[in-house]
């Protein structure tokens, strides 16, 4: 897999994610999880899509991409898996950006 493609980015990110853990780096560990796990949903469906679903690419939600993914058939349907997406999705913008819903992730929650 070449350089410049997701799932080369998502590899680099998720070294980054374990070595910001390790550090006790809880926020930024857990939103660079969110977007290692956005980088491969994104891989798979810039590997397995139509031009129809290029559209999925831009998106920072790892729901629709989750669910872009189930039915591509990368992935069997699992609620606990859609839970969280849900929460990945919230360190996105949570942990990421200032706001009444900012908030700082503790090491239990960085390390789910």
């Amino acid at each position: 897999m070449g350089k410049g493609t997701y799932k080369y980015i998502a590899d680099r990110d998720l070294k980054d994610a374990e070595t910001l853990l390790a550090a006790g780096s809880f926020s930024s560990a857990g939103r660079f999880a969110q977007q290692v796990v956005e980088k491969y949903l994104k891989h798979f469906i810039d590997s397995n899509g139509n031009t129809d679903d290029i559209a999925f690419l831009a998106t920072h939600n790892t729901i629709k991409l989750y669910d872009k993914v189930v039915e591509l058939g990368g992935l069997e349907f699992n609620r606990d898996c859609q839970k969280m997406m849900c929460v990945l999705r919230n360190y996105y913008y949570d942990v990421n950006y200032p706001g009444e819903d900012f908030r700082e992730l503790g090491k239990e929650e960085a390390t789910d």
